[in-house]
């Protein structure tokens, strides 16, 4: 066999089996959250325990609460298991030829697009959330957001 046939052929083992590697890798990480993950509640979480702990709502805001919470929690689980694929997608780009390349990158725009809508669909959450709320629960409510955002890492 030619060495040129030969190093194509090994190089082509090689990042088949690098990209195979960093797919099952990325799918397999991605189904078991990390410590910091498990300690770090969502912002859901956080508003429910704010409006748990703070705040005496009506039995109608309470229905609107939850149905809110359900059509973010539903939207939030699509993006986050988009940004799982997209994860896996990237280390494949990656793991084909070890360099940055134009795969790649659109791997990388793909996440940061669905960190983008994570990151738009919070705050319309929270935004929803406060419409369910009266105007003194509202101004007590911004407050503890505010207090929240700026002390969460999420």
């Amino acid at each position: 066999m030619n060495t040129t046939w030969r190093v194509v052929l090994i190089t082509v083992v090689i990042a088949t089996v690098c990209g195979f590697l960093g797919a099952r890798l990325g799918a397999s990480r991605s189904a078991t959250p990390t410590a910091n993950q498990m300690q770090e509640p969502t912002v859901r979480q956080q508003v429910d325990d704010i409006l748990r702990k703070k705040f005496t709502l009506t039995a109608a805001q309470k229905q609107a609460v939850d149905a809110i919470d359900e059509r973010y929690t539903k939207r939030r689980n699509e993006i986050i298991a988009d940004l799982h694929a997209e994860n896996v997608d990237l280390a494949a780009a990656v793991g084909e030829n070890m360099t940055l390349s134009p795969l790649a990158k659109d791997a990388i725009m793909e996440i940061q697009d669905s960190v983008g809508r994570l990151q738009t669909d919070t705050i319309n959450y929270i935004l929803e959330i406060r419409q369910v709320l009266t105007a003194d629960q509202k101004k007590a409510f911004d407050e503890e957001i505010v207090e929240m955002m700026m002390t969460s890492g999420s």
